[in-house]
């Protein structure tokens, strides 16, 4: 007689709710003037269902789970899916481009969520010139509903973080935007990440590399959507963006607010070898990546996947074969025994190479 055994489970499970956005970012590699959902005329939601089954499945080992999307608020049932993350007691946050805050600030504080991480590019000037005319005040309108909120209804909840993405047109803005135009006692978080990309001979490598170790025959379309050509940067004064983040750092070490920087190491010689696309030079160079064996990603289509920022790599779909399958399926053990000895071409253009979790692997 065949005994079951019990099926692990991820630490950190993500889910991309939804495909859509309700913003047109410049800069984001999906929404973006090149990126891969540009031009896609279906796009898809996660059912509440299927979600509802793998938050039971795995609830017993209390996992970290993250919403995305596009804009994870844009989902129909994104409340109903926090309060079951919630009600089992587990850690959820959700990033967000802010917009909607101020219509779901309610729902969001009677919700439990435990963090928003909300992105702002600067200044309102600045912010507006990347994500759309009005976008600012939008997004501080909701943190200040939200705030307001919460101080009247004593509830801790949602923590709020902010994200700041440095790219070209507003790595001269980081020190003004944080001491001038937010009001920092109202977070918990600061996570300032240097624009992510990946150059085209990179790209084509992870093409070959998909194709050859995995049977993936396809163009790497999402990964497709960060290449860049390393002389957009050339521009940038990296000796001013490392002074402004030790500026920001000795705020929010006053205010006693978490800081997280991509990559980790801040500092002149480093920033010029990242967007430099000089790898090998950077201090906070790696040889493996942790999260194949400690996070599982759902995409908008229900495909499971082992990054964060590239979906090009699936490793089952959750409407064909149940999660935890997949999770321990032979597949991703494939992908765990590449990854021990290796990484992707374009391992480096993702934010969670240059995060270090403490969960062992």
């Amino acid at each position: 007689m065949k005994i079951a055994t019990k099926l692990s489970a991820p630490n950190w499970i993500v889910f991309q709710l939804v495909e859509k956005c309700n913003l047109r970012c410049k800069m984001c590699y999906q929404w973006g003037d090149t990126g891969s959902y540009h031009e896609k005329e279906a796009l898809t939601t996660l059912q509440f269902k299927s979600l509802e089954k793998i938050i039971n499945d795995c609830a017993d080992s209390k996992p970290t789970f993250g919403l995305f999307g596009g804009e994870p608020l844009l989902h129909p049932q994104v409340f109903e899916l926090i309060k079951l993350i919630t009600d089992k007691g587990c850690y959820v946050y959700a990033a967000t481009n802010g917009t909607l805050i101020e219509q779901y600030a309610e729902e969001l504080i009677d919700s439990k969520i435990n963090r928003l991480w909300i992105s702002v590019d600067g200044p309102q000037k600045i912010n507006d010139l990347q994500r759309g005319n009005g976008v600012f005040k939008r997004v501080m309108k909701g943190i200040s509903k939200l705030t307001q909120l919460k101080k009247a209804t004593g509830s801790h909840y949602p923590e709020l973080g902010i994200t700041y993405i440095v790219t070209p047109t507003n790595a001269a803005h980081i020190e003004d935007f944080f001491f001038n135009h937010i009001n920092l006692d109202e977070f918990a978080g600061v996570s300032i990440e240097m624009q992510n990309y990946t150059t085209v001979d990179e790209h084509l490598d992870y093409v070959e590399v998909l194709s050859s170790e995995f049977g993936v025959k396809t163009m790497a379309p999402i990964a497709s959507g960060l290449i860049q050509d390393p002389v957009i940067f050339k521009n940038m004064d990296m000796e001013n963006i490392t002074q402004q983040i030790f500026k920001v750092k000795e705020l929010c070490d006053a205010k006693k607010i978490i800081l997280n920087t991509s990559p980790k190491t801040v500092n002149t010689q480093n920033y010029k070898n990242y967007f430099s696309a000089n790898w090998e030079q950077l201090e906070d160079k790696k040889s493996h990546c942790v999260f194949p064996f400690i996070q599982a990603e759902i995409t908008a289509t229900g495909d499971v996947v082992g990054c964060h920022t590239f979906y090009d790599l699936p490793m089952g779909n959750i409407y064909q074969t149940d999660f935890l399958d997949i999770w321990n399926g032979e597949r991703w053990q494939q992908l765990r025994k590449y990854i021990r000895k290796d990484l992707f071409p374009i391992c480096t253009s993702c934010c969670s190479y240059y995060y270090n979790p403490s969960s062992k692997y």
